[in-house]
């Protein structure tokens, strides 16, 4: 397919603590230390324990045992549940019958799917036969085990269109971002407006729209029917019966999803589908009853709800008054950010540093430096735009810089840049730019404290004032806003900043940008 008992930790043990705490080390812990974890005698140590040997995946096969000891403990179903994990990410074929013992014989209903996900994984005959023999006995069961089953599907599917099967598209955008969006559309030939934050509509096919071409936009949504919104309440506080009719009008308006042969080429034997919603804070429970409910209406048109290998996802969208019941092709091959070979912590989305790159200006080759640059994603994006454009990069980490080059090479891009490991506060390693763009550290989901923050934003700030060239502009890009205010209005002598404000990552993220 072209696609795609206590829960308190120790406080005692502060070493053990950490060695299940991968963000208050440097280091992730050793295969030895976490399986020293497995028999500890705090049961939130061995629960971490145990789920953190599943990230070392394959390499860590000398965990298996262990694993399956864990599988067993009577007492422990959240242990039981880590473990399952830990041995799906491993792959460990020897533990598919213990995994299929402990599924039969689990009674807390929440921990249950995660030992049918786990045979999933590890997939192989034993496994299939295994997860075709269960009986599930709750809808969550079922759910997990058609997940499961679908991960086991080894046959190579295509999939392309016949026609579209809607006359619109919708492109879901940064929001906050849309004016860079709709320009890269319309450098594109494809005439966009704005919906709502974070939507643009478009009328034309979506075999028309080259979305290889469209670095703005996170993805396509192809409507299919829409209705009025029932409920002025939350989407987390509807009832069934308000969601369920809404669901069922949605699909009693379009033919499409009955049709689906007259769009759709493909070599499956039926629709592949997962559902999706996108009105706002939903609760799971409520995916699922839109899901069971999809499946329900479609199944006497070969449509199947297979999470694990769909050809579309299918859903809800909220647009303003309106619920839209939408498509999202997976079966498109997406190598726009192709170039990301490695990535470290914290990185920005690339639709994200594709936006912001536009803010800054006239594409005339300039030089464009990012004190902070990662794996280099701003950089590169920049590049993309720019073809003439001159790159430097510096991090603090050896690791960062040594993915900024991987990405480099990627990109085809290395030849016009230059990578320097060091701290970006260091004034000397600065240059005389016409162009900055920085997504500085938040303080948050890294590693570390922010301690350092105010000083760095400062050092950063004064270094613009430094070496921007006339008519130079510097983006900066930070959830941390009013610390990079602070040091904005403590050291930028020049006209005010702009003010702008996307969303990433479910964080609220400020743009400021400097003009000399």
């Amino acid at each position: 397919m072209r696609k795609k008992g206590s829960t308190k930790p120790a406080q005692n043990r502060p070493g053990r603590k950490n060695a299940t705490r991968g963000h208050d080390n440097d280091k992730q812990p050793s295969i030895a230390e976490l399986l020293a974890c497995l028999a500890d005698p705090d049961p939130y140590v061995r629960r971490r324990g145990a789920l953190e040997l599943g990230r070392y995946g394959p390499k860590a096969a000398e965990a298996v045992e262990a694993l399956v000891s864990a599988l067993r403990n009577q007492e422990d179903a959240k242990l039981r549940k880590n473990a399952a994990i830990a041995l799906g990410k491993i792959g460990a074929d020897s533990a598919v019958q213990a995994l299929a013992t402990a599924a039969r014989e689990e009674e807390m209903n929440w921990a249950r799917p995660s030992m049918l996900l786990a045979l999933g994984a590890i997939g192989g005959e034993a496994a299939t036969k295994v997860l075709e023999a269960f009986e599930p006995r709750t809808e969550q069961d079922r759910d997990s085990l058609r997940r499961a089953l679908g991960k086991n599907l080894s046959e190579e599917v295509f999939a392309d269109w016949k026609q579209a099967p809607s006359n619109s598209v919708l492109l879901r955008v940064p929001v906050g971002l849309e004016a860079q969006a709709i320009a890269e559309c319309r450098e594109q030939g494809v005439s966009a407006c704005k919906v709502q934050p974070g939507f643009l509509s478009v009328s034309r096919p979506v075999t028309e729209i080259p979305s290889a071409r469209l670095r703005c936009i996170y993805e396509m949504l192809i409507p299919l029917s829409e209705a009025d919104r029932p409920d002025q309440k939350a989407v987390g506080n509807w009832t069934p019966d308000t969601l369920m009719g809404l669901v069922g009008q949605l699909l009693e308006r379009t033919d499409a999803l009955r049709d689906w042969q007259n769009w759709l080429e493909t070599s499956a034997s039926s629709l592949r589908f997962r559902a999706f919603l996108n009105l706002g804070k939903a609760r799971r429970e409520q995916l699922r009853q839109v899901a069971e409910l999809i499946r329900q209406q479609l199944a006497p048109f070969a449509c199947e709800d297979n999470p694990s290998a769909y050809l579309v996802e299918l859903g809800l969208v909220a647009l303003g008054s309106k619920v839209v019941l939408a498509i999202k092709p997976s079966f498109l091959p997406d190598e726009r950010f192709a170039y990301r070979k490695k990535d470290v912590g914290a990185s920005i989305n690339p639709v994200v540093a594709a936006c912001l790159v536009r803010l800054l200006g006239p594409r005339n080759g300039g030089m464009i430096l990012d004190p902070t640059c990662g794996s280099g994603t701003l950089l590169v994006e920049r590049a993309m735009l720019d073809p003439q454009a001159k790159l430097i990069g510096i991090d603090v980490s050896p690791t960062a810089i040594s993915a900024a080059r991987s990405n480099f090479q990627a990109a085809g891009v290395l030849g016009r840049s230059q990578l320097i490991q060091g701290n970006g506060a260091d004034p000397q390693l600065w240059h005389k730019v016409a162009l900055v763009a920085a997504n500085l550290p938040f303080g948050m989901r890294v590693r570390g404290d922010a301690k350092g923050l105010p000083a760095l934003y400062r050092a950063v700030v004064e270094n613009v004032q430094r070496n921007l060239l006339p008519g130079g502009v510097a983006l900066l890009y930070t959830a941390n806003g009013k610390l990079l205010d602070e040091a904005i209005q403590q050291c930028w002598r020049g006209r005010k900043p702009v003010r702008l404000q996307t969303n990433s990552g479910g964080l609220s993220v400020m743009i400021r940008l400097l003009r000399r």
